[in-house]
């Protein structure tokens, strides 16, 4: 009973194993060129609270792509306490940016033409 048990649990880690494999083998094929960036906006409204999290793994997306992207997060008007997390996280987070849906195009604009050169 014992060793099926271990056999099973083998069996389960080489399975991960094999996944996480193949997770890196396509996160390395599909990495932008060296002059392109990879953004994530993040769409932020009312009360979320799970902002925090969601910014993170939107963070740990952009370091799967060697750094070479942005973090946008969106408010489209979250209120006073989501808001003040956000602003803490974007000083965690070097590549978070906060903006208003209108101000997207043009942060968007200056964040390709300072990130491409």
């Amino acid at each position: 009973m014992l060793e099926t048990i271990a056999v099973c649990m083998v069996l389960l880690l080489c399975c991960m194993g094999v996944v996480e494999l193949y997770r890196v083998i396509i996160f390395r094929v599909f990495v932008p060129e060296k002059d392109k960036i990879f953004l994530v906006v993040v769409p932020v409204r009312g009360h979320d609270g799970t902002v925090e999290y969601t910014l993170r793994c939107a963070q740990s997306r952009v370091r799967w792509f060697r750094g070479r992207g942005r973090v946008i997060c969106l408010d489209c008007g979250m209120d006073r306490e989501t808001e003040t997390l956000c602003r803490k996280m974007g000083k965690e987070i070097e590549s978070l940016k906060i903006v208003k849906p209108e101000e997207l195009g043009e942060c968007l604009t200056t964040k390709l033409q300072s990130d491409g050169e």
